[in-house]
């Protein structure tokens, strides 16, 4: 399993230290999960809006989930908890 940071808003190592670290937790809890790919993006100047972007390979369609927020340790948070409900889902779907 691989999970790739693209951090295009050059924010802080912290904060793409934490969404790894998070996606690694996904990662050992859901085992079908292939890749991860995370992207960070900034949308304008004094109050700066992030976009993260996150793209899960799993077995069938990817998932992609965004979100937006001034506080980016905020939307790390919500998108980890997207994508853990969003992967529980799909893990019902498939029937084994």
């Amino acid at each position: 399993m691989q999970v790739i940071i693209r951090n295009v808003a050059q924010v802080p190592n912290k904060y793409a230290r934490l969404l790894k670290w998070k996606m690694y937790n996904l990662a050992e809890k859901f085992k079908d999960l292939l890749y991860i790919e995370a992207f960070i993006n900034a949308e304008g100047k004094k109050p700066k809006e992030y976009k993260l972007k996150l793209r899960l390979g799993i077995t069938g369609h990817d998932i992609i989930i965004t979100r937006k927020s001034n506080n980016l340790e905020k939307c790390i948070h919500q998108i980890e908890n997207k994508a853990h409900i969003q992967l529980v889902n799909s893990k019902e779907k498939v029937l084994w």
